[in-house]
């Protein structure tokens, strides 16, 4: 897999999908791709928050939150530490973009939101994307 982050910061003003889990007024979500969209690879992800702010990991930044691409995983619970890996990337310079080599075929990702040391928050938004060949 490979991954290209991007620098973008994208904000927008939206509800939750219904999949991910918001708190008050703040949430996580996808802005593309879309639930149930076919796309090609690289897979362009952009993510969305909203009541709180886009930050570097490490940060010591009231309501500061970095974002993660889960790729064929479940979310990872509220508290717990993200892992590093291939299935976990992790935006920790604070954008809120990443395009990802996906192979062929259906793929869930998970857009959650992590503290300054990766830690899991329960801010999260999940979609199913079919990968076209």
């Amino acid at each position: 897999m490979r991954i290209a982050i991007g620098c973008a910061v994208v904000v927008f003003v939206a509800g939750c999908t219904g999949n991910g889990f918001t708190a008050g007024d703040a949430s996580v979500s996808f802005v593309t791709p879309l639930d149930g969209a076919t796309v090609v690879s690289p897979v362009v992800v952009h993510g969305a928050v909203v009541g709180l702010e886009l930050v570097p990991a490490g940060s010591d930044v009231p309501d500061g939150v970095h974002l993660h691409v889960l790729v064929d995983v479940v979310c990872v619970p509220a508290g717990r530490t993200i892992p590093a890996d291939d299935r976990h990337l992790h935006l920790g310079d604070g954008s809120a973009s990443v395009a990802i080599e996906l192979e062929p075929g259906q793929h869930a990702l998970c857009l959650q939101a992590g503290g300054g040391e990766h830690e899991a928050l329960p801010y999260f938004d999940v979609v199913t994307i079919e990968v076209a060949p």
